[in-house]
């Protein structure tokens, strides 16, 4: 299997995409994850694939948020335990891969292509499309360690420890279309029935409850994801509106918590 994970939205591009991987495949079963990444958005985009790929072992994934396509930025092949990851070193899927357990990398060369602009078609679905014949990555790129990927630490998964140990920081990874807004602290670290954040430098509690029916409409409230991270939410409202989020912005819990 081969799946896709982009920000091309509803267009014509996923088409050809696809046409690159089934002119060399042509019985290859190809699953879409999304393509509503939104444009560019590449901590978005590292979210979805870091909870979401490892659902699908044994696959090749061909993940394009790709910003500085056409730049000196690398396209690599990351070789996982049972998968691979195909796509731009740019930050995208290296939380994945560590998640997934590297065994290899390697550096896609870019042969002499008409057309900068799109490599997820001209580069990326090709070489994913070999790769899923069986065909050997060493063949494909070259070589590379993986202590040389591009790592932004885009998901913070270190929970963003604070040397003074009175407060956890964090960021928003993901904004679903609801508006529940997905950060990047952990869950365990709220021990009170009221945690108290501050966002965009303002302090406010807010319940934490174990799911959005519980609370009063128009509520902001602190849930475990169905992914496991901590996410604020407002039931049946935009929680990202109410707050003013965006994906990136930085989050604090105050203590207690429990390490």
């Amino acid at each position: 299997m081969i799946t896709l994970t982009t920000d091309f939205g509803n267009s014509h591009y996923v088409a050809q995409v696809k046409s690159s991987i089934l002119k060399i495949n042509p019985k290859v079963r190809i699953l879409d994850i999304t393509h509503e990444i939104p444009p560019h958005d590449v901590i978005s985009g590292s979210y979805v694939l870091y909870t979401t790929l490892p659902l699908f072992p044994g696959s090749v994934h061909i993940c394009v948020v790709d910003p500085g396509v056409g730049t000196a930025r690398r396209g690599v092949i990351v070789e996982c335990v049972d998968s691979f990851l195909v796509g731009p070193d740019n930050g995208l899927m290296v939380d994945t891969a560590r998640k997934l357990g590297i065994r290899g990398c390697y550096r896609i060369p870019e042969p002499g292509l008409d057309h900068k602009t799109f490599h997820g078609r001209d580069i990326f679905a090709p070489v994913g499309a070999l790769l899923n014949l069986r065909k050997d990555p060493k063949d494909l790129g070259e070589e590379m360690d993986a202590d040389d990927l591009v790592d932004p630490s885009f998901l913070d998964l270190e929970f963003g420890k604070s040397p003074s140990g009175k407060y956890v920081k964090g960021k928003i990874l993901f904004i679903d279309r609801f508006g529940d807004c997905v950060t990047s602290l952990a869950p365990h670290l709220l021990t009170d029935e009221r945690p108290l954040f501050e966002i965009d430098g303002r302090k406010m509690g807010m319940r934490f409850l174990d799911t959005y029916a519980h609370s009063d409409q128009g509520e902001v409230v602190a849930i475990t994801s169905s992914s496991g991270f901590l996410e604020l939410a407002s039931f049946g409202q935009d929680c990202s509106e109410i707050l003013g989020l965006r994906v990136g912005d930085p989050i604090i819990l105050f203590k207690p918590y429990t390490p």
